[in-house]
């Protein structure tokens, strides 16, 4: 049970090193190697570029279908990040959600993707307004247009809400099973997503434990693709001991191959450095060309 308490409390942690990150690059926008702890559960074929709908699509006079079209940015050789334009939306979010339906259960990662999506911009819907926030929008004299777009909000989301069978389904857990790269990188570092805000890790440790392994081979798979994301956030989990054990050796090593990628995200390289052993800083740097190798040439 302190197992199951553990690896939540600390996932929680890499949602703030890593899958910020990740997020942030995505709105402005593993590895087959040694040194992992545990071997990987098949994570599926990945999807390796893409797919797009058309960025808008007129479903009614009142709906329309806009956004979450992803592109790749290449970093050089075989490394890649991914850059989404943020969403914009119109009309009854089920109506979205419902036109997207035949496509996902078709098997349409990027579908399922995008209804994630459509639900997750709908959450603030069910939440108490935070009061802090309020205040803050008062004292730049938006408070009224603030209540107002929660209004707005929910009366675009209330009939999603009230239909269980869409609201509650794991559609992040499906995209990323279908091959979603972008609903594996938010899987693999989001647990409140992944798992839901009210999970109850010491009543369900087996299922925290599942989570974590098909997290972790998400991002492995990732970044032995050459996704940047997915070679920070392994970086920071072996750095944090959050989803596997703490190994300073394995963290460095990733974080310079991040650093090799791209020199304008340096995770702290020569601070790690300082970390190690000489002997511990030779493994690092084998393994890092190793893995750049692998993931990146």
């Amino acid at each position: 049970m302190n197992i199951g308490k553990g690896v939540v409390l600390g996932i929680a942690g890499l949602v703030l090193a890593g899958g910020t990150l990740w997020w942030t690059r995505q709105v402005t926008p593993a590895p087959r190697s040694m040194g992992f702890e545990r071997k990987p559960v098949d994570a599926g074929k990945p999807r390796q570029a893409p797919a797009r709908l058309p960025a808008s699509i007129r479903i009614s006079d009142s709906t329309v279908l806009d956004g979450a079209n992803t592109e790749t940015v290449s970093e050089g050789g075989r490394a890649f990040g991914i850059v989404t334009r943020p969403p914009e939306y119109s009309g009854p979010a089920k109506d979205y959600v419902q036109a997207l339906l035949p496509a996902s259960s078709a098997g349409d990662a990027t579908a399922t993707w995008r209804i994630w999506l459509r639900i997750h911009t709908c959450q603030p819907a069910v939440e108490e307004v935070n009061p802090g926030e309020l205040a803050a929008y008062a004292r730049l004299g938006l408070a009224e247009q603030f209540l107002q777009s929660i209004l707005d909000q929910q009366a675009a989301c209330g009939s999603l809400i009230a239909d269980p069978g869409l609201w509650e389904r794991q559609w992040l857990a499906l995209a990323a099973e279908q091959g979603s790269l972008e609903a594996r990188l938010m899987y693999a570092t989001s647990p409140e997503y992944a798992l839901g805000r009210d999970f109850d890790a010491l009543a369900h440790p087996d299922e925290v434990i599942a989570y974590r392994d098909r997290a972790m081979a998400y991002l492995r798979q990732a970044a032995g693709d050459g996704n940047v994301d997915a070679l920070i956030s392994l970086s920071t989990a072996y750095r944090n001991g959050v989803m596997v054990s703490a190994d300073p050796v394995t963290s460095h090593a990733y974080a310079r191959v991040v650093l090799r990628v791209d020199p304008g995200l340096d995770m702290g390289v020569e601070e790690m450095a300082k970390e190690l052993s000489p002997m511990e800083l030779r493994e690092a740097r084998v393994l890092a060309e190793r893995l750049y190798r692998e993931c990146c040439l």
